[in-house]
């Protein structure tokens, strides 16, 4: 098994982080529209569209860091 040190741990809870904070942003956006569009909640199509936001965050943030340790 690598050595797993705590900068590795750090980097990775971050980009957990940054994946919540634009799930969560989305989630505040696009479920109040969802909700007043159909006129009562449902778990629809707005779903994906948020998993992908996170997704998003969580990538661009992991490929970030990734290509700094790669340039050293």
């Amino acid at each position: 098994m690598k050595n797993i040190k705590l900068g590795h741990i750090l980097v990775f809870l971050m980009e957990m982080l940054a994946g919540l904070i634009c799930g969560g942003v989305a989630a505040a956006i696009f479920i109040p529209i969802c909700i007043s569009a159909r006129g009562y909640f449902a778990v629809g199509a707005e779903w994906i569209v948020i998993t992908l936001i996170a997704y998003g965050g969580y990538t661009a943030l992991n490929t970030f860091f990734f290509s700094e340790y790669e340039r050293r």
